[in-house]
Formats: C-alpha cells, sequence, structure tokens
C-alpha cells in the first residue's frame, strides 16, 4: 500500500468530515482539558489504575450506547 496515497485520502476525508472551525475549535479545547485534567490526576493516582478506570469507562459508555440504539 502506497503510504502517501493513503496519507492524502485519509487527510481528504477527515477534513471533508469536519462539519466547520467550530468543531475543530470544540475538538482543540477538549483535547486541552483532557490532558490538563489528566495530568493533575496523575499527580494522585496510579497510571495503571487511571488506564484501568478510564478502560472500564470506556466500555460502560459503549455498553450503554449499544442498548438505547
Amino acid at each position: 500500500m502506497d503510504t502517501k496515497l493513503f496519507a492524502t485520502i485519509f487527510a481528504t476525508v477527515f477534513l471533508a468530515e469536519i462539519a466547520d472551525k467550530t468543531q475543530i475549535a470544540t475538538i482543540c479545547l477538549a483535547s486541552a482539558i483532557a490532558v490538563f485534567a489528566g495530568s493533575m490526576l496523575s499527580q494522585w493516582i496510579n497510571g495503571k489504575v487511571m488506564s484501568r478506570v478510564a478502560g472500564s469507562l470506556f466500555i460502560i459508555v459503549g455498553i450503554w450506547t449499544f442498548l438505547k440504539a
């Protein structure tokens, strides 16, 4: 597989799917908040515990979404 072709197609589809600049700004702000919160929590909570909690929450939200659909 040609990686340059793959990257071009991926970038094109990615940009086409993003609705507007406010959505990009929201993604950036949410990421910044998540990084800040994670760095603050990592001072008190072990990284392994944080990973397990995050994974568990991800699975719970997935099951909840599946049951609601």
